[in-house]
Parts: C-alpha cells; structure tokens; sequence
C-alpha cells in the first residue's frame, strides 16, 4: 500500500506542473454584418517606449464555419489596456495587422475562430473569436 502511495506522490508532482501549462483561451466577441467585410481587430507588437517589434506569426487554428478570416497589414490605432504600459501608445496610429471577417453572403447567425500569434521571442497568444453575423 505504501508503495501505491509513492507512486501516487510522484504522479502528482510530475502531472500538476503540466496541468498548469493548459491555459483558457479568451473569447472575443464581435458583431459584424452579413456579407461584408468588417476589420474585427488591430494587432501590433511594440516594446512599452512604443518601437514596433514585428509583426509576429499568425495562424488559424480553428477557421470559421461560415465565413472567412484574413490578415492584412495596415496602420491604426493599438487599443492596449489601461493597465498595460504600452496603453500610452493608443494615441497615435502605428503599423500591424487588422485582423478581418467576413460571412458567407446570405449567412446570419454565430461563427468563430481560433487565431494563434507567435511573438519574436517565441511566446504564444491565442483567442477564440465569437462572430455574431446579423
């Protein structure tokens, strides 16, 4: 028995550290309308004195079911949050990519996506977009 007890030990130890790895993806909710495109998001990476960093590498890990989704560069305003130091960037338009849906034409109702960004230094972003289509 106290063997089984050890095992149990070491399989916790070894199994809670990955556990923590697994992250929730945040969901993003946007409303578009039907059949046109319509720009969803601005994504721009910078350091916090506001000097771009790359654009990073993007990928759909799980497409729409009713629509399509595509990355195109452009410039626009960042939106960083006001706890994040990069929010003093917000007050000017700077390079990145707008991230942008579209429906199937006639098509109304719900559809998402998972986009995955790799920064430069290999960190992973990921987020479920929740698309409702009227």
């Amino acid at each position: 028995m106290r063997g089984l007890s050890l095992i149990g030990a070491a399989f916790l130890c070894c199994a809670l550290p990955a556990v923590g790895w697994a992250q929730q993806i945040p969901i993003q909710q946007r409303v578009v309308p039907s059949g046109r495109p319509q720009q969803i998001n601005f994504i721009t990476t910078m350091d916090p004195d506001c000097h771009l960093t790359g654009s990073g590498d993007f990928t759909i890990l799980e497409g729409p079911a009713h629509g399509r989704v595509s990355m195109e560069r452009g410039i626009d305003f960042p939106n960083y949050p006001p706890n994040n130091p990069r929010s003093r960037c917000n007050t000017r338009k700077l390079a990145g990519n707008k991230l942008v849906y579209q429906s199937a034409p006639g098509f109304v109702g719900e559809d998402d996506f998972v986009l995955e960004m790799v920064g430069k230094y290999g960190s992973v972003m990921r987020a479920r977009y929740h698309i409702a289509v009227r």
